[in-house]
């Protein structure tokens, strides 16, 4: 497996660092209006960067007119949209309870990122740093979702 060119290595990680102050906010605020914004923040962003990773995925289907990898590319965006709001806004959990269903959002698109990989649609270093972004944004959103 190739070495992570330094650039998306540095632009990914940098991408980290919202997860990264949302879960440290989030775990030092009390209840009130500030912990809420942030929470609302972090879930906002979460759903972003799902949606972005949904873009990922649908490239590399378009480059091999892969029609599953299409309809797989939607999910993510789809999952971060409905699943960890409806409960929510049911009632069913709290918000902080929907960041972990963010997270585990995370998770299972390394398994579109994985189907990708295996047909050969992503380059050499992919999963290599999916795997690195994947854990620091999981690891994030659980101990926000936790705090």
């Amino acid at each position: 497996m190739s070495t992570v060119p330094k650039t998306a290595l540095l632009l990914g990680l940098g991408g980290v660092i919202p997860f990264a102050a949302g879960a440290i906010a989030l775990m030092g605020l009390d209840q009130g209006q500030a912990r809420d914004l942030a929470g609302a923040l972090l879930r906002l962003y979460a759903v972003a960067i799902l949606a972005f990773m949904s873009g990922c995925i649908w490239a590399f289907a378009a480059k091999y007119e892969d029609v599953t990898g299409y309809a797989l590319s939607t999910l993510p965006a789809l999952y971060g949209v409905f699943v960890p709001f409806t409960p929510v806004f049911l009632g069913w959990l709290t918000p902080d309870e929907g960041l972990l269903l963010l997270a585990l959002g995370f998770v299972a698109l390394l398994a579109l990122d994985r189907r990708a990989a295996r047909m050969g649609q992503t380059p050499d270093w992919w999963m290599r740093l999916r795997l690195l972004l994947t854990t620091l944004v999981a690891l994030s959103l659980f101990c926000a979702g936790l705090a």
